[in-house]
C-alpha cells in the first residue's frame, strides 16, 4: 500500500462531513432546533468534495459549478415545507429531492472517476470508497424523500404516528442500503418498494467490487515492485 501519495487524506475531509451530518441532524431533530443548522451541516459536503478533487480541473470545474444550484436548493428546501398548498408543497419537495439526488450522483460518479484512475491502493482511494458508499446513501435518501412527497403513502413507520421527516428518509436508506433493515419504516407502494430492492442490491455489489478492486491494485502493485517496476511503468 502507497502512503505517499499526495493527496493523502483528501476524501477524509468528505467523509467526516458525511458523518456529522449524520450526527448534528439527529439532535437538531431531536432537540427541535432550526432546520438552518442541517442545511449548513450539508453546505459542508460540496466544499469537502472540491478539497478532494483539488489535483483534477476538470472535476473540481464540474463540481464549483455544480455547487451553487445545490446550496441553493438545500436552503431553499426548509422554505418549501412552509408552503401552505399540499400539493404544491409536495411537486415542490419532489422536485428538490430530485436535484439533491442529482447531485449527489455527479458527487458520486467524480469520486469514482478519481479512485478509478489509480493504480495503488492509498489512503486517497481508501477514503473515496468509504466516500462513494456513504454518498450512496444520501443518493438514494433523496430519492425516497422525492418518492414520498409524490405518492405521501409511500412508507409507513410502526414507531411514529406523524409523516416522516427529511432524515427519516435517509435513515431508512442506510438501513436498505447495508441491508440492515431494523423494519420499523417501511416501503409499501410499488415504486418505494422497487427503489429499496435497487438499493438493497447497489449496497451489496458495491461492497463486494470495491473489495476485489482494492485486492487486484494491491496485488499488481507488489507482482511490479517484485520485478522491479515503478508505479509509473504500472500506469504506462
Amino acid at each position: 500500500m502507497s502512503w505517499t501519495d499526495t493527496s493523502l487524506g483528501r476524501y477524509g475531509a468528505l467523509v467526516v462531513a458525511l458523518a456529522a451530518f449524520h450526527i448534528l441532524t439527529p439532535l437538531v431533530q431531536a432537540l427541535e432546533l432550526s432546520n438552518w443548522i442541517t442545511s449548513a451541516v450539508v453546505s459542508v459536503t460540496p466544499l469537502a468534495l472540491l478539497w478532494g478533487v483539488k489535483g483534477n480541473r476538470i472535476h473540481k470545474r464540474i463540481a464549483l459549478v455544480a455547487m451553487v444550484p445545490f446550496l441553493l436548493v438545500v436552503w431553499l428546501r426548509p422554505e418549501a415545507r412552509m408552503i401552505p398548498s399540499e400539493s404544491t408543497r409536495r411537486a415542490v419537495g419532489a422536485v428538490l429531492a430530485l436535484l439533491m439526488s442529482l447531485y449527489y450522483g455527479l458527487m458520486i460518479w467524480i469520486v469514482l472517476q478519481d479512485i478509478n484512475r489509480a493504480k495503488r491502493v492509498s489512503i486517497r482511494v481508501i477514503w473515496g470508497g468509504v466516500a462513494v458508499y456513504m454518498l450512496l446513501g444520501m443518493f438514494f435518501g433523496m430519492l425516497h424523500l422525492g418518492v414520498h412527497d409524490v405518492f405521501g403513502d409511500a412508507y409507513v413507520s410502526s414507531t411514529q404516528s406523524g409523516p416522516l421527516t427529511y432524515y427519516d428518509h435517509i435513515y431508512l436508506s442506510y438501513t436498505t442500503l447495508t441491508t440492515l433493515g431494523y423494519g420499523d419504516i417501511v416501503p409499501v407502494h410499488p415504486v418505494s418498494r422497487a427503489l429499496a430492492t435497487f438499493e438493497a442490491m447497489t449496497g451489496t455489489l458495491f461492497v463486494t467490487i470495491v473489495i476485489a478492486r482494492l485486492v487486484a491494485m494491491e496485488l499488481a502493485s507488489r507482482a511490479a515492485d517484485a520485478v522491479g517496476y515503478s508505479s509509473s511503468d504500472i500506469e504506462r
